[in-house]
């Protein structure tokens, strides 16, 4: 090991050797990360999209689609249109041209160049609006907020998906360090040092692809043994320190989502690791559910129809645990929100403890 990497370096880089190889066959190439996006919606609605939202005959907007995967899995569902929209125009081009290909042509389903906070979409024509895994990198929630309810028609739903940063992969590094919540113990300068040395590593020895996509994704969605240990042994010291969490997240930069344009298929392990580490330190908000709760309660117009977060197979016993301790909801993987446009209505603080708002949906996912 390159002996001019700090000693909390190498201590990350040697627990996170403790831990399955994340799985990068998405990266192959353009094509292979888009059938990677379906795949991954295609596992994730019965498990929890279908059982908030009904998307047939309906118009629907997917908020920071990327290169559209998933839009073109909910495409397939019936609903009369589904606009897919993204900030980085190469994202947008890639999608197209997936969706083009004679296989998969779909009249229902369009990709438009647009902000998530300035769509350009009609006023009051929307059913849905989905956002998925962008909310962590938006910069202006605020913004988004009131321009779903914008676009939305009266009582229309915004289903919103995120990854909180008090998460197991809050810092979106999970490609090279595969170790849990290391943003709890490491420092940025330090995962950024681990990161780009593993990468090296990759270089001289080859990039292993040995797992197929189905055993990546299971790999990726469920958690070992070893971190459900983790879970309840190693961080419980976070679970009362809300104040140190939101002066962290408040210390966070903020940027509008990850606008990556780099091929996939050209892309070495360390250009791959720079990318990681511009989007932790640019394109990663830091939101983390106290925050977003906050946010919630300052807007008009919004009622909760549900909340909940949603855990893996392997999560079972830290799931039994805390199933009614709503604080520790926020380490949780994923969260999900589901809000209705109500004119003149206001999110409570108690409304996310309220049985009657929680989800009863995806509990334990197998």
């Amino acid at each position: 090991m390159d002996p001019r990497i700090s000693q909390s370096a190498k201590l990350l880089i040697w627990l996170s050797d403790r831990f399955p190889e994340a799985n990068r066959s998405r990266f192959a190439d353009e094509e292979a990360y888009v059938r990677w996006q379906f795949s991954a919606a295609q596992w994730l609605w019965p498990r929890v999209v279908s059982k908030c939202l009904d998307l047939q005959g309906k118009k629907v907007v997917d908020l920071g689609c990327g290169p559209g995967g998933k839009t073109m899995f909910y495409s397939t569902l019936s609903p009369a249109h589904i606009i897919g929209i993204d900030c980085a125009e190469a994202k947008i081009a890639s999608a197209q041209r997936f969706l083009t290909s004679t296989a998969r042509r779909r009249s229902n389903c369009e990709f438009r160049l647009g902000r998530a906070e300035a769509t350009g979409l009609e006023a009051g024509q929307h059913d849905i609006v989905i956002s998925e895994d962008g909310f962590e990198h938006f910069s202006d929630l605020e913004g988004i907020l009131r321009e779903a309810h914008r676009i939305l028609r009266d009582g229309g739903l915004f289903l919103i998906m995120f990854a909180p940063y008090w998460g197991p992969d809050g810092p979106h590094l999970y490609n090279f360090i595969r170790l849990p919540y290391a943003h709890y113990f490491f420092s940025w300068s330090t995962m950024s040092q681990a990161t780009r040395a593993i990468a090296a590593r990759m270089e001289r020895h080859g990039t292993p692809q040995t797992q197929s996509p189905a055993l990546g994704l299971q790999i990726e969605q469920e958690l070992t043994q070893l971190e459900q240990v983790s879970f309840g042994l190693r961080h419980l010291r976070t679970f009362f320190d809300w104040r140190a969490l939101e002066r962290a997240a408040r210390a966070g930069t903020t940027g509008t989502r990850a606008t990556d344009d780099a091929s996939f298929a050209t892309a070495t392990p360390t250009q791959q690791a720079e990318r990681d580490i511009a989007q932790l330190e640019h394109f990663i908000n830091k939101i983390s559910l106290r925050r977003f709760k906050r946010l919630l309660k300052l807007q008009i117009g919004w009622e909760l129809v549900g909340f909940h977060r949603y855990v893996y197979q392997r999560r079972r016993a830290a799931f039994v645990i805390t199933r009614n301790m709503w604080p520790i909801d926020e380490i949780y993987g994923s969260l999900v929100f589901l809000l209705r446009k109500a004119a003149g209505k206001r999110i409570r603080a108690s409304d996310f403890r309220s049985l009657q708002t929680r989800m009863s949906i995806g509990r334990v996912l197998e």
